[in-house]
């Protein structure tokens, strides 16, 4: 701090100008401590790290990834049985294999959410693309044989589809437009 009568630079613990004699008021040396202390600035928008709708986005993957690897173990346990038609069979070979692609990329994209790399982003998107085309391929495959629609009792309904398919449009907008996933996966 400087005096304000003659300009000579104060030092910190005198109530008073050694150059001029000038007595510092008590708004000057309020002044003289507030320019001494160092506060550190705490971000307004600190976004950056796991929390708010990334919550979601976790709970989503360890849930997807626990239905795969059961849905996996189904697959291989229905595939051994000696009963099963050849067209039956050849649909769980193919879902077997969907199940290991998705059980693979999963785990590989909780690994990088975890670690905050920026490869989540990418990978992220690549499994919600591949799981709405995976999800509407199987589709139409269950409806073109009965014999995958009887033992799939059913298959699946096209309105749980097409619900699944908003859900998966609206995380891939919110990871691409989501200011908390540009501050998070930055590396």
């Amino acid at each position: 701090m400087q005096c304000p009568k003659c300009n000579f630079e104060i030092q910190s613990n005198v109530s008073f100008c050694p150059n001029c004699g000038q007595v510092l008021t008590v708004k000057e040396q309020l002044q003289r401590v507030i320019e001494q202390s160092t506060v550190p600035e705490v971000p307004k928008n600190n976004l950056k790290g796991i929390g708010g709708w990334l919550i979601l986005i976790a709970i989503y993957l360890i849930s997807g990834l626990l239905f795969l690897i059961i849905q996996f173990i189904f697959d291989i346990t229905d595939f051994s049985k000696p009963s099963i038609a050849e067209s039956v069979k050849g649909y769980l070979a193919l879902s077997i294999i969907n199940g290991v692609i998705f059980i693979t990329l999963q785990i590989l994209t909780l690994l990088f959410f975890l670690r905050e790399q920026k490869l989540f982003i990418t990978f992220y998107l690549i499994t919600i693309l591949l799981s709405i085309f995976s999800s509407f391929f199987f589709y139409v495959i269950q409806q073109s044989d009965p014999e995958i629609l009887n033992f799939l009792e059913g298959g699946v309904e096209l309105e749980l589809l097409f619900g699944a398919f908003l859900i998966d449009i609206s995380l891939i907008i919110y990871i691409l437009k989501s200011k908390r996933v540009k501050a998070t996966f930055v590396n």
